[in-house]
């Protein structure tokens, strides 16, 4: 059986304009609605599954969706785990503390900031694809950038220096197939 896996990335928020590694905050601006973005998916078809990551950002973003389906909250899809570095500029960091900008962007394994490393990322993302392959049907997941690019690389078998390749916008659209184990990216498009 195939599954259709629509991945949505939340939408702006104050850390995507300045820059910065997030924390748990809102929408920036607040959004009520995104009947573009909802037309588009229930133009897809009918969802079997919906689901999205526990932040709040997540959350507005996929009430804004205004679906009639609930969704269920998948700690699994979490932003990564920035540590002391959530909150902060990227400029500021790398002015403050550029050998741990430099060593966290060239080698996945290592987490300066002492929270998840990009390997933790993208083996969470992964082992996650891996169990939506088997559930079959149309899957609608809100995320983060993130871990949008973790599914990405994960599809098409790229290496984890690729992660820092990928651009993900705002309330873009990530649509993948999946079938006995084998992805397919089939595109990604941007509303805004």
């Amino acid at each position: 059986m195939t599954t259709h896996l629509i991945l949505i990335s939340h939408a702006p928020t104050r850390a995507v304009q300045t820059t910065s590694f997030p924390e748990d905050e809102p929408l920036d601006p607040p959004i009520i609605s995104l009947p573009e973005i909802k037309q588009k998916i229930e133009n897809m078809g009918q969802l079997n599954h919906l689901c999205r990551g526990p932040e709040r950002r997540a959350f507005e973003t996929a009430e804004a969706l205004q679906l009639r389906a609930a969704f269920t909250v998948e700690q699994t899809l979490r932003d990564c785990d920035y540590g002391r570095w959530a909150g902060r500029r990227f400029d500021d960091l790398q002015n403050k503390e550029p050998d741990a900008i430099a060593s966290w962007i060239s080698q996945p394994e290592v987490n300066p900031h002492g929270g998840e490393s990009l390997i933790d990322l993208l083996t969470r993302i992964s082992i996650w694809m891996d169990i939506q392959g088997q559930r079959g049907g149309r899957i609608l997941a809100v995320s983060h950038p993130s871990v949008i690019r973790a599914a990405i690389l994960h599809t098409i078998g790229a290496p984890s220096q690729s992660f820092w390749r990928i651009n993900i916008e705002p309330l873009s659209i990530t649509d993948l197939r999946g079938n006995k184990g084998h992805w397919t990216l089939r595109s990604i498009s941007s509303v805004i």
